[in-house]
């Protein structure tokens, strides 16, 4: 009986010993292991909606309104990313401290005296090179209308045509008013600088201090040779030449239902020059002087019978001709 007691008290010492080796095991393999990673932060956490408020009691007739509390600041939900030190600045939202303090400044930016256009780019801007080119310039069509292209290199045929006045010079014009005058001057260019051409003029005088019944008509007409020099200058061109030919007079008149006609003719000599400007590669327009001398060489009478006489000697003096025109050059 003792001896059964006691192999009892001895597998008693020996389970209680095997318990307390396991519970060390344990105990010293949990001290090794490290922690649990801390668990991620969610990807997108929404803020926390603000807490609910609560309305204020009605108030109490006889007392003065309450102010409504301020609304509790929000802060950021755990997880959210840090604010940015320095951001926003201080004094938000009012733009001149703008950027915040210790925010780099780039250098050369802004300009001095910004925002004033002058001093634009600023000094540290750098330069494109090739930009811009090297003599460039804008185009005057921007601002103006460009004058007419001058006209090319003219050759070939010729024409003038010319209309204005006619003034008689000297003694010859004393019983003269200012007249009509229309004519053309048509030949070829030989080159740039020279023309060859032929004239013809045709002038109505205007008789004056004609006696009271009487009706009086005079035309003369030039047949001539009139070469021209051409200077060209841009758009304007300049001709002057001299003039030598036939000339012819013819004179009508009436009195009292009579009627008798005087006719002449001799050569002329004198001087056209001109100037013209080109509105086109082949037309130039612009005015023509002109002064001529016109010598009688014979001078025929006809009486109102049809009696006609004819004389070279005392013929009357050379007719001294001032012609101003306008014309147009092709």
């Amino acid at each position: 009986m003792m001896l059964r007691r006691r192999w009892q008290c001895l597998q008693c010492v020996l389970g209680s010993a095997l318990s307390l080796a396991v519970s060390a095991t344990a105990l010293a393999q949990g001290a090794a292991a490290p922690p649990p990673p801390p668990a991620a932060p969610p990807a997108s956490v929404e803020p926390a909606p603000p807490p609910p408020t609560t309305p204020a009691p009605p108030a109490q007739p006889g007392t003065p309104p309450q102010p409504a509390s301020p609304p509790p600041p929000m802060t950021p939900p755990p997880g959210y990313p840090q604010q940015q030190p320095g951001y926003p600045p201080p004094g938000y939202p009012q733009q001149p401290g703008y950027p915040p303090p210790g925010y780099p400044q780039q250098p050369g930016y802004p300009p001095p005296g910004y925002p004033q256009q002058p001093g634009y780019p600023p000094p540290a801007y750098p330069q494109q090179p090739g930009y811009p080119p090297p003599g460039y310039a804008y185009p005057p069509s921007y601002y103006t209308r460009p004058a007419p292209p001058p006209p090319g290199h003219k050759h070939g045929f010729l024409a003038m045509v010319f209309l204005g006045v006619n003034s008689l010079q000297g003694s010859t014009g004393k019983n003269e008013d200012v007249g009509f005058r229309l004519g053309t001057i048509m030949g070829g260019r030989v080159n740039e600088s020279f023309s060859i051409n032929g004239e013809l003029t045709l002038d109505i005088l205007n008789p004056k201090n004609v006696p009271s019944g009487v009706d009086v008509t005079e035309v003369e007409v030039d047949i001539a040779l009139s070469p021209l020099f051409h200077v060209q200058l841009d758009n304007v061109e300049l001709v002057a030449g001299p003039k030598l030919g036939f000339m012819g007079y013819s004179e009508q008149s009436s009195d009292m239902g009579l009627s008798s006609s005087v006719s002449g003719n001799g050569y002329v000599y004198g001087l056209n020059a001109g100037v013209f400007a080109s509105i086109s590669r082949s037309t130039s327009i612009g005015g023509l002087i002109s002064f001529a001398g016109r010598k009688f060489t014979q001078v025929c009478q006809t009486d109102d019978t049809g009696a006609q006489t004819c004389s070279s000697d005392n013929l009357p003096g050379a007719d001294k001709v001032l012609g101003i025109t306008g014309a147009i050059l092709f």
